[in-house]
């Protein structure tokens, strides 16, 4: 490596978001979404994305109204 100038490595600015997260996000943003939307969006199982949503709805985060989520 001589004579050869390294870059430093660069500090990460923030976390990255988690699936929970991302999927509140995107229902925020686009309310009145199916679970199917998100599954797509993330790249996730259904059983995944069951278990997620289920979640967020107990928290109280986010709030289901036949097959159809909304923010809370």
């Amino acid at each position: 490596m001589r004579g050869q100038v390294r870059t430093p490595a660069q500090p990460r600015s923030r976390q990255t978001a988690s699936v929970a997260e991302r999927a509140s996000a995107y229902i925020v943003n686009f309310p009145g979404v199916k679970a199917e939307d998100v599954e797509a969006l993330l790249g996730l199982s259904q059983n995944e994305v069951e278990r997620v949503l289920r979640a967020l709805v107990e928290a109280g985060k986010i709030k289901r109204k036949d097959e159809l989520y909304y923010p809370a």
